[in-house]
């Protein structure tokens, strides 16, 4: 069924983003999942309702999902839930989902990973061993896969005493540049 032109203004103002952005998220949505409009309008209310109670701008993460078809593509059907708990956990880290995407296709890209990884060990002086964060990429575990990141690159102390030549190795390692490495540390 169709959304009334004052329902999709009521959504909007909920998702704090613009009545474009909001069409366009229901499209991608529709147009993987094939649910009607009614039920896409329910569960963005819904996970409208889990970025606000988990203190995540509602906007940012709507409209990170809205410039991501691609996530939703990769999730298929049944992974909306899956595409917004990413949204909100980039959004969390101060990144978005094409940052953690990029992340992801790093990983599962054994070879090129593993020589990244060697690479970045021999320059930090450290394992690094990203192995778990390869496996939930596969898993297409995106959350995880993050949180799996970070604690193999350590805490931000540690990234602060690191030389240039090391943080871009190990940036390079997990499939990001130094400025968004920092940033998540």
């Amino acid at each position: 069924s169709a959304l009334s032109t004052k329902n999709i203004a009521d959504l909007t103002t909920q998702l704090g983003i613009g009545g474009g952005e909001t069409a366009k998220l229901l499209k991608v949505m529709s147009d993987v999942t094939g649910e009607s409009l009614d039920s896409l309008s329910s569960t963005l209310e819904f996970e409208a309702s889990l970025a606000r109670a988990e203190g995540i701008p509602v906007a940012k993460v709507m409209a990170d999902v809205a410039q991501n078809a691609d996530a939703f593509a990769r999730a298929g059907a049944d992974g909306a839930d899956e595409v917004f708990r990413a949204a909100r956990a980039a959004a969390d880290l101060g990144t978005n989902l094409q940052t953690v995407e990029g992340v992801m296709d790093n990983l599962v890209d054994i070879e090129g990973s593993l020589t990244k990884e060697m690479e970045a060990e021999a320059l930090i002086g450290r394992q690094l061993n990203l192995d778990r964060a390869r496996q939930l990429a596969f898993l297409d575990d995106q959350e995880g896969m993050m949180q799996e990141v970070l604690r193999a690159v350590g805490g931000e102390v540690e990234f602060n005493k690191l030389l240039s030549t090391q943080r871009r190795a190990l940036a390079a390692a997990v499939g990001t540049d130094v400025e968004t490495l920092s940033r998540l540390v």
